[in-house]
């Protein structure tokens, strides 16, 4: 199934656009789980202050998937 088009998706696709280039749903999730846990595990050692606001859920995002998504 296709969603809209938009500025986060390859065309003609629901696969988010990632710095990898992958563009098989199938590669792509086992790549955000695997990045997602290196960055979770990094989170723990250092974790992120703040209080939750906007801003400080981009950066606990950039920390999780930032290796995959721009």
């Amino acid at each position: 199934m296709t969603l809209m088009p938009d500025k986060y998706t390859y065309p003609g696709t629901d696969i988010l656009i990632n710095i990898a280039g992958i563009r098989d749903q199938r590669l792509l999730d086992p790549a955000e789980e695997d990045l997602a846990g290196i960055g979770l595990a990094r989170f723990r050692e250092h974790p992120i202050p703040g209080s939750f606001d906007f801003p400080h859920l981009r950066a606990i995002h950039r920390r999780l998937v930032g290796r995959l998504y721009s």
